[in-house]
């Protein structure tokens, strides 16, 4: 997965340094593009809003059903300013994100997936994530290669929002990428374990 990574953040650094509109979606099928180009994946190979197998009436955003031999599990989060220049729901929004991971989590131990959180942000969700009074620090700014424990433990004390939007995460996160997109944009790629 490391050159699919790499190639990525290339595409995004390409996206973000030209100025190019960029949503969510957008994210997603630049990812999927480095699947196909970094690898002899077809794109027959890949199924994009796949049901969860534990969330009722819920999808994970890409399913790749046989990748060396084992299902992968992807889901996607952009994190952006309002075009209409109102502060957004920083705190939210990150719950948003753990809710996420847990969504991965669950998807690991009932199929065995490889699980990944591809997460891009700009400066003002950057920001939040870094200050240490969030809580959040260790978690952004985690080295690649690196561990941490998204346990009952790492949210005491973390806002009541975030809380109530994350849900009992009960994971593990390594680090895969963790690069600046230039532009004020960064890129956060997690794999995601149970803690069972």
């Amino acid at each position: 997965m490391n050159e699919i990574f790499d190639l990525f953040a290339k595409y995004m650094i390409l996206r973000f340094s030209n100025q190019i509109f960029t949503t969510e979606d957008s994210v997603r099928y630049t990812f999927f593009i480095s699947l196909l180009k970094s690898f002899c994946l077809k794109p027959e190979d890949i199924i994009l809003e796949y049901p969860h197998p534990v969330i009722t009436k819920a999808e994970i955003d890409t399913y790749i059903p046989n990748y060396f031999a084992k299902p992968t599990a992807l889901e996607f989060k952009y994190h952006r300013r309002i075009p209409s220049g109102r502060n957004v729901d920083r705190t939210g929004f990150s719950g948003a994100l753990f809710a996420d991971i847990k969504r991965l989590r669950l998807v690991v131990e009932t199929s065995g997936a490889r699980a990944f959180f591809v997460y891009v942000c700009d400066d003002e969700m950057a920001g939040y994530l870094r200050n240490q009074r969030n809580g959040l620090r260790k978690f952004f700014l985690l080295p690649e290669n690196k561990t941490l424990i998204l346990d009952d433990e790492f949210f005491r004390g973390r806002a009541k929002t975030l809380r109530a939007r994350a849900g009992e995460v009960q994971a593990q996160v390594k680090m895969q990428l963790n690069r600046s997109l230039g532009e004020n944009h960064y890129v956060r790629i997690y794999e995601v374990f149970s803690l069972k």
